[in-house]
């Protein structure tokens, strides 16, 4: 049986962002900047059942990882996936190359997100 041991962490950051390059005519509020409220949910993979990723830890570096990226609280044009990658990127290069599954919402009701598996 393969067993994969993880943490779960969320967190929220409220935000402006838009799509600059929305087309479609029902939905063309989109491009112009508008308010969430962001939840993240990262899903980490970690090598044992005593935690070599401490949750408390992990939420203080991503919390802290977006306010230094956003200190505006601004994610310009940026999509939850394009997000979601970012945060993913920057999770592994910090903690090391491991699957990681980051969820990036907009007011609860809608998500995009990524998934590395090794």
């Amino acid at each position: 049986m393969n067993k994969k041991i993880f943490i779960k962490v969320n967190t929220i950051f409220k935000a402006l962002h838009n799509w600059e390059g929305c087309d479609i005519p029902e939905v063309m509020f989109l491009k112009y900047p508008h308010h969430h409220e962001f939840e993240i949910s990262v899903k980490m993979y970690i090598s044992h059942d005593d935690r070599d990723i401490e949750f408390i830890c992990y939420q203080r570096w991503l919390d802290n990882f977006l306010e230094v990226s956003f200190p505006e609280h601004n994610l310009g044009s940026r999509s939850c996936e394009m997000l979601a990658k970012m945060i993913a990127d920057a999770s592994i290069k910090e903690f090391g190359d491991r699957d990681i599954t980051v969820e990036f919402s907009e007011d609860g009701h809608y998500s995009g997100g990524v998934e590395y598996a090794k």
